[in-house]
């Protein structure tokens, strides 16, 4: 084999191999399953913090190992629990304070961890903020307002609000074993401004709910092109991030363009902060002595509420607990859960490296420790629970 070949052969695959990398069927192939550290394969946009600060107050709370029905409470197995789940941070706020906190080993305090579908809840959040600040008049609004490249057939019937409730209609498949699936190749980058002349509808819109990060996703164009000057990330951190106080930075992934944020997965920030959109929900919008999105948006609509599975409900992009009215949360890829009983004034968060449990169970261990919490109130206690 001659030099000049080689040297040929050398130039075409390292040209074949930087091809590949930038592909997102490749991406998907080569990376597989998604994990709590994939921000750092994407490029993102940064989401600066200020000054001051809103650092809970954090106070020492002693639990008893017994219930009131002299059952075990949940609470004093919670260290079991999270050593066994591959938890990599659980927090507690109960009546706006800190009284739990663990990171495993590899984690603390400021490690960030990457939200998965939480995002779709925060990004509600914002979405409310741009209704709040008239950017979009309303959520009857046509879809075909902001995105007109869209097909003929659903101009006249698809509205942002089938987006929020995910009735759209859409044909779209989650979870998708594919790399060439289109769930995968967003999760991985595509451009989905490209793809809007290609999107068809399986059902009329408003018919039937599909959990679909492609409805969150149109949203997130839609922002993006109601903002013109700014980017969501920035609009993210003037109206939610800073005038919260969050203590730490945080980054949100981006397509492979740049220039459009993942709004259906790939919020990444440290738990200390993600907590803090529960006691927002909980202060009915309000935090850190501002006002950050109106009650109205955050007021769910029972009557209305899109059908999950059984015993859950579905209403713009957060999870409702059909037996318990007062229970909200939103829920990520390998068990992220943020719950919020706002009855007994908990908010819980969950962040793990696997789900190890299904959902459910996730949320009977959460209401057995909202209940421990509540029957402690007025007791003489035996056990530490915070160090």
């Amino acid at each position: 084999m001659s030099k000049l070949f080689k040297i040929f052969i050398g130039i075409a695959t390292s040209f074949f191999l930087l091809i590949c990398a930038s592909c997102t069927v490749t991406r998907c192939i080569f990376h597989g399953d998604s994990e709590i550290t994939d921000y750092k394969l994407f490029p993102y946009n940064l989401i600066e913090n200020s000054h001051p600060r809103f650092v809970y107050p954090r106070e020492k709370v002693k639990i008893s190992t017994q219930t009131s029905s002299d059952s075990v409470s949940t609470l004093s197995k919670l260290e079991e629990i999270i050593n066994r789940t591959n938890t990599v941070a659980f927090l507690i706020v109960h009546k706006d304070t800190l009284i739990y906190e663990s990171y495993s080993k590899k984690y603390d305090v400021d490690s960030p961890v990457v939200c998965f579908s939480m995002t779709k809840s925060f990004f509600s959040v914002l979405f409310g903020c741009a209704i709040d600040d008239g950017l979009i008049p309303s959520i009857d609004t046509p879809v075909a307002d902001y995105l007109p490249e869209i097909s003929h057939g659903l101009k006249d019937t698809l509205r942002i609000s089938h987006l929020l409730n995910m009735t759209s209609g859409l044909d779209y498949k989650e979870p998708a074993w594919s790399p060439f699936a289109l769930h995968n190749r967003l999760y991985w980058g595509d451009n989905l401004e490209k793809k809007l002349r290609k999107l068809r509808q399986k059902v009329p819109s408003g018919q039937r709910f599909q959990y679909k990060s492609l409805d969150t996703q149109l949203l997130g164009v839609i922002l993006k092109r109601s903002l013109k000057n700014e980017s969501i990330s920035e609009y993210f951190e003037r109206k939610i991030w800073k005038p919260m106080g969050m203590e730490y930075e945080a980054v949100w992934s981006t397509d492979s363009s740049g220039k459009l944020e993942k709004v259906f997965s790939s919020l990444t920030a440290c738990p200390i902060d993600i907590i803090k959109f529960g006691s927002l929900v909980m202060n009915k919008g309000e935090f850190n002595n501002h006002t950050i999105v109106s009650v109205e948006w955050l007021i769910a609509n029972r009557e209305e509420m899109e059908v999950y599975t059984e015993g859950i409900e579905y209403q713009k992009k957060w999870y409702y607990s059909v037996n318990e009215p007062e229970v909200q949360f939103a829920s990520g890829h390998l068990g992220q859960i943020l719950y919020i009983d706002k009855a007994r004034q908990v908010v819980i968060l969950r962040m793990g490296s696997e789900r190890v449990y299904p959902t459910k169970e996730w949320l009977r261990i959460f209401a057995e420790i909202c209940s421990d919490l509540s029957s402690m109130e007025g007791q003489s206690v035996t056990n530490q629970l915070l160090d």
